[in-house]
């Protein structure tokens, strides 16, 4: 890929569908001298242009002179009229069709299904960053990026005809009739709008979902490009009111969406405003009114209940206050304060008096400020501090990085609070911050389990002979589960499911997708046996590690292993800790690999299970991962086993044998038989009855000249002396069996 190192993308699909991806045409419009010009781009190259900055000063001059424009006019297609010369140098980018001209008329050849979301109005480019991050981890997100204005966010998603009931195969969308291909992209433009909606918290402004829409060619050497994304599936009919808004995962409510929720505080927001308005219109002098209005809308604010970082944030976005940000902060503060402080007082167990130190004063601003503007929690899994802004933008939380700490730092003291960055962070190292466990969340919000069965369905996707397969992969998830909740297990999930195929027949990707979306990052694929305290860090970080290429891990490396699967809780001494600290385990394992005969130890098999794949893994097909989950915790929750029996325990060793890579004939000897205690509890075996009994067990034994000998010296070893006698077809000796 040609496209530069800074734009993510990702490797989630078929071949197939990143070379449709990246050889799909866009259309480029283009004034040159006074004239429109049309050419056709790919995707790829559109990124390439974008990241680079092929257009770089235009998109900065843009930027510059936007915040002064007073009237911002645009057409049906979204372009600026023509009295803003610099708009008139840059391209404009139509994603909905190709399109060329012919005889002076501008004339569509074909249908992209690609379809333009624009999150407008937004406060600056910090804001635009958030709202595009959260853009990026959507798999329905095929281009996002930095609008020309630096204050808005492009989104562009892929359209595919729904599939049909009865099975039948589906077209492209561009092989429907031109007044289909209308009521489709309709349907696409509102099914996206809402996804984006729900899933960001953030109000995507309902345009006319025209074909010739365009927006502006941009600078952003961060945007996102994923020529995989899933596509969104829609029909060519006029949109119903079945499409739902999904839920904000920023503030759930019972009672109505996250995109409904916030519609509404701005709802409340502007009444607010109309109030205040009409309260103030008879003061004369324009300084004087306009301080009025603000003071009587944060007051009003604050009687409505709206957050006052939503309400900031509002009222920064008005013209008539967006060239006094200090004034509206301090007013909203100083607004909001009395009630804040009520509250902060109560919590602490506080009495008002003449005589605060000043440490608590201190203390109680940086309190208020931080809870008022981010919303902050420790990762407890990951170790770290997150946070978020309160503005109403959904983005998702961002590690507290020490640039993140200081930036908070400069925004307390531009408020007036007298902070420095030891104060944020003594505050955000303190039992004051909520504690997050992210696995234990996703898995507390689950739906009611609809009563199929899935996890069956996803163990079948690996094509085996073993017909115990099924049943000890659920065994396997069910323990994965139950020791995410925290289950009473004294060793935890102690089995490893270890998938052993050829290369290239879905093995890693399939140990991928057992994680749903909003887990990949607590999936690991990579883990360092050599370092202790990465080892530690591991098993308590991450929810799922898969044990890549297992042939590569030594022997003394899988007796670790066998020691870290017997424990639920790890004892250790962090990185510059000076105790040791008590720390669950989250982490299951399963393995993939090559090699046909991958134990070494023969002592740890039953913690293995092995199975070998005879065809290819589907990974492709899509996991209903919140009913999986939800079939899961509702099995734990009723007492089904989450462990082996005795008896599995047993079985499962047999099975392993054919995995056990022995080195020494006395070694698989001793793994198979033993010495009877009397005649009636043993067998009387000849040689060759014990060579076919190895030759059964183990795939790499092979009978050579010399074998028997070395069978018959094995067992008259005085560590051994197996009873034995002679007769006329050989010598016997008096074994039993360790496994039938």
């Amino acid at each position: 890929m040609c496209i530069s190192k800074k734009i993510r993308t990702f490797a989630t699909s078929t071949e197939n569908k990143k070379k449709y991806a990246m050889d799909q045409r866009i259309t480029i419009v283009k004034n040159y001298r006074n004239k429109e010009t049309l050419r056709l781009m790919e995707l790829q190259q559109l990124a390439d242009t974008i990241t680079t900055g092929t257009y770089k000063e235009e998109v900065v001059e843009f930027r510059r002179i936007f915040p002064l424009l007073t009237i911002r006019s645009t057409d049906d297609n979204g372009a600026l009229n023509g009295y803003v010369d610099v708009a008139n140098d840059l391209p404009r980018i139509c994603f909905a069709v190709e399109q060329e001209h012919r005889k002076g008329t501008r004339v569509t050849k074909a249908y992209t299904s690609l379809v333009l979301l624009e999150v407008n109005n937004l406060t600056g480019r910090d804001e635009a960053e958030a709202v595009r991050r959260g853009a990026a981890e959507m798999p329905q997100t095929l281009m996002a990026f930095v609008g020309a204005d630096g204050q808005s966010v492009k989104i562009v998603c892929r359209g595919e005809n729904a599939k049909r009931q009865d099975n039948t195969p589906t077209h492209h969308p561009s092989t429907l009739s031109p007044e289909d291909i209308a009521l489709f992209h309709e349907n696409l433009y509102e099914r996206a709008r809402l996804i984006y909606n729900g899933q960001l918290g953030v109000t995507i402004e309902k345009l006319e979902p025209r074909l010739e829409r365009v927006c502006y060619m941009s600078y952003d050497p961060d945007m996102v490009y994923n020529p995989m994304a899933t596509p969104i599936y829609a029909k060519a009919e006029a949109p119903t009111s079945a499409l739902a808004h999904r839920p904000s995962s920023l503030e759930p409510t019972d009672f109505e969406s996250g995109y409904e929720h916030y519609r509404n505080m701005y709802t409340v927001f502007e009444f607010n405003l109309s109030k205040a308005y009409d309260d103030t219109m008879t003061i004369d002098d324009d300084d004087e009114r306009r301080y009025a209005t603000l003071v009587k809308l944060a007051q009003y604010c604050l009687q409505t209940a709206l957050p006052q970082g939503i309400a900031l944030r509002q009222t920064l976005m008005h013209s008539y206050f967006s060239d006094a940000k200090e004034l509206v902060s301090k007013v909203f503060e100083n607004t909001y304060r009395d009630t804040l402080v009520k509250k902060y007082m109560e919590q602490k167990n506080l009495v008002r008096t003449k005589t605060i130190p000043p440490e608590t004063l201190l203390t109680m601003k940086i309190n208020l400020f931080l809870s008022q503007q981010y919303e902050l929690r420790r990762n407890i899994m990951r170790g770290v501090a997150e946070y978020r802004m309160r503005t109403g933008i959904g983005f998702a939380f961002q590690d507290l990085t020490d640039e993140a700490r200081n930036s908070i730092t400069m925004r307390a003291l531009e408020q007036g609070i007298r902070c420095w960055d030891k104060d944020i962070r003594r505050y955000v190292n303190s039992n004051d911050i909520e504690r997050y466990d992210p696995v234990g969340d996703w898995l507390e919000h689950l739906p009611r389990w609809d009563g199929k069965d899935r996890v069956t369905a996803l163990a079948q996707r690996v094509p085996t002979q073993w017909t115990e397969w099924t049943h000890l992969f659920h065994i396997w998830m069910r323990s994965m589960v139950a020791m995410w909740q925290g289950k009473g297990q004294l060793t935890g999930n102690a089995l490893i499911p270890l998938l052993i195929g050829r290369q290239g027949c879905g093995k890693s990707s399939f140990c991928r997708i057992l994680l749903p979306r909003d887990l990949q990052d607590y999936y690991n694929d990579r883990i360092n046996f050599k370092n202790e305290n990465d080892l530690n860090l591991g098993l308590t970080s991450f929810a799922l590690i898969n044990l890549d290429e297992f042939d590569s891990v030594t022997q003394r490396q899988q007796i670790v292993l066998k020691y870290l699967l017997s424990t639920a809780d790890l004892k250790y001494r962090p990185p510059y800790g000076k105790a040791y600290t008590s720390n669950r385990r989250y982490a299951s394992f399963i393995g993939t690999t090559n090699e046909a005969t991958p134990l070494t130890d023969p002592t740890g098999s039953r913690r293995f299970v092995c199975v070998t794949i005879d065809g290819d893994i589907d990974f492709e097909t899509s996991v209903e991962h919140r009913q999986l989950f939800a079939q899961l915790c509702y099995e734990v929750q009723q007492g089904e086993r989450y462990w082996l029996t005795k008896e599995e325990e047993q079985a499962l060793m047999t099975h392993n044998l054919q995995y056990q890579q022995l080195n020494g004939l006395e070694e698989m000897l001793m793994s198979v038989i033993q010495k009877p205690r009397n005649e009636d509890e043993g067998q009387w075996m000849s040689l060759k009855d014990i060579s076919a009994l190895l030759k059964t067990y183990f795939r790499g034994y092979q009978e050579e000249t010399g074998t028997f000998r070395k069978i018959g010296n094995c067992l008259n070893r005085p560590l051994y002396k197996f009873s034995s006698r002679h007769t006329m077809q050989g010598t016997y000796y008096l074994v039993k069996k360790k496994v039938e």
